[in-house]
């Protein structure tokens, strides 16, 4: 993937990210992404513990089928949870998405399930897909 391919897919998740976050949760200072890594949703709001450590372990499905299973239980800030968790593994590099088997391309999917789940149709971000 070219340089400038995957700078327009890092734009797309962040662009998407901030989106979910405004219409979802209500936010509208910073989105979902910021600066630092460590800083997902608002500052000192970051992933729960168990879901940054497969983070940082690099089992990131593992910690995608975590994100998805509170998603399907209801759990009280799941939606914020998944928002942020995609905002983070775009913070990563490719080398550290690859090793986790996970790539830039995934992570897009990840949010347009999220989209599909809440309800939300993504269309303003992929028209004809």
């Amino acid at each position: 993937m070219s340089f400038y391919q995957q700078d327009w897919l890092m734009r797309q998740i962040e662009g998407l990210s901030a989106f979910l976050a405004f219409v979802l949760l209500g936010r509208r200072e910073g989105g979902p992404h910021q600066e630092e890594a460590g800083e997902v949703l608002e500052q000192g709001d970051t992933l729960p513990p168990a879901l940054e450590a497969l983070v940082a372990a690099g089992e990131l499905g593992r910690a995608e089928d975590l994100v998805f299973d509170a998603l399907e239980e209801g759990e009280p800030r799941a939606l914020e949870t998944a928002v942020g968790f995609y905002a983070r593994l775009n913070t990563l590099t490719d080398r550290e998405l690859e090793a986790g088997d996970f790539s830039r391309e995934e992570i897009l999917s990840g949010l347009r399930e999220v989209c599909r789940r809440q309800g939300v149709q993504d269309d303003l971000f992929f028209p004809h897909s």
